[in-house]
């Protein structure tokens, strides 16, 4: 391998795969240019800075590794005496079979993602083929082929590793996304227990008082899961605003990720514990629920799904429901609680039979919903069942 002091332009078949991978564009470095789908060739510039002799010294050294004791970097002579990179670069495919092998190691035992595995084998590649092609940059500053190496991976695949979070807002948002389910249970929990519900009683233990009004029995942690879940969402906005303005490679700005991070876990982690706790600490008042549920006639719907059966348009079946209603509110009566003289004979359809008691009262109506996901009791129980096995609890 011959080492120059001088610019070479060569020509390449086709821009380099680099997939995911950062394209380096320090100054000096491999640049790749003109690869766009339509040109057939990529045009590169190398510049070597393993010279003979430059009195003026390499203006881009970098810190060694071992340079975080020195407050001076060496001269330019010592650079020179002690580098071994003109001869050791030889050694290049071997240090990069050592790297591929720690690289999978680390996605064996969990400690990187296979993606992030998959991206530093890709990088290593495109380095071996660039050396093997006589096109890459043996740099004195980086002392040894390996750190020449670890250099230029970092250069293809670390734009990911210093500046990109997204794995800390995807979590942000997954929290998010559960912390809202909570809040709406929550919700409905605080309002099921009111005394205008009725719905549920939650008991002693996950009930607090009220100072001022010796009476009450509030909710109390259910409405915090709900004030909380503001917080959480909270903390994936704090973070997608700091992201949204920053230039690529690393900022400090970044440093401030870290409390939204885990005051989220620490607030998720909270509400699910005592969500939990109050599910497991509640009685519903099946009498108060039951009394309530035909308010409003939800078996209307089913009353116009009946007439669809039977050949009625939904236009006109909507409308013959409509009027029903209005009778029962006029009688002050449920629709199952008609006569079929009154749904027959009073201007509705002639085409009502007995059978439509079957869709009429809540539970029929509820149970005449059968597809997949439904609220019928069957779907509600194989979605009860499927959950049970799911998250392996013992029926």
């Amino acid at each position: 391998m011959a080492f120059t002091s001088q610019s070479l332009v060569f020509r390449a078949p086709a821009c380099l795969p680099i997939g995911r991978l950062a394209a380096p564009s320090s100054a000096g470095r491999v640049a790749l240019r003109g690869c766009a789908a339509s040109s057939p060739v990529a045009v590169a510039t190398v510049t070597s800075t393993l010279t003979a002799g430059s009195d003026g010294g390499d203006e881009r050294k970098e810190a060694k590794l071992w340079g975080g004791r020195f407050e001076e970097g060496v001269t330019d002579a010592v650079e020179r005496f002690t580098e071994s990179v003109s001869y050791d670069w030889q050694l290049y495919k071997y240090d990069i079979m050592g790297s591929k092998a720690h690289a999978s190691m680390l996605a064996s035992q969990g400690l990187i993602t296979a993606g992030d595995r998959d991206i530093i084998l890709e990088g290593l590649d495109q380095i071996e083929r660039l050396i093997q092609e006589g096109k890459f940059e043996w740099r004195k500053d980086q002392e040894d082929v390996h750190m020449n190496i670890e250099a230029a991976l970092i250069e293809r695949v670390a734009i990911d590793a210093v500046s990109d979070r997204d794995f800390v807002l995807e979590f942000l948002a997954a929290n998010s996304i559960a912390a809202v389910h909570l809040s709406r249970i929550g919700e409905e929990w605080v309002l099921w227990a009111s005394e205008e519900f009725g719905f549920l009683t939650p008991s002693d233990k996950v009930s607090t008082g009220s100072s001022i009004m010796p009476q009450k029995k509030n909710p109390d942690p259910m409405e915090l899961v709900r004030g909380k879940s503001a917080r959480v969402v909270g903390d994936l906005m704090t973070v997608l605003t700091l992201c949204k303005g920053l230039p690529q490679a690393y900022n400090r700005d970044l440093q401030e990720d870290k409390e939204p991070l885990f005051d989220s876990v620490k607030a998720i982690l909270g509400m699910l514990e005592v969500c939990t706790e109050f599910a497991q600490n509640i009685a519903f008042n099946s009498k108060r629920i039951q009394s309530s549920l035909p308010g409003g006639h939800p078996d209307a719907t089913t009353l116009a799904d009946y007439l669809v059966k039977k050949g009625v348009p939904f236009r006109t079946s909507h409308e013959i429901a409509g009027k029903s209603v209005a009778l029962c509110v006029s009688k002050n009566c449920q629709l199952a609680e008609l006569q079929l003289e009154d749904l027959k004979l009073k201007g509705f359809h002639p085409g009502i039979e007995a059978d439509v008691y079957e869709y009429l009262g809540v539970e029929n109506a509820v149970n005449k919903f059968i597809s997949y996901g439904s609220t019928g009791s069957n779907q509600v129980k194989k979605q009860l069942e499927d959950w049970r096995i799911q998250l392996g609890i013992s029926s």
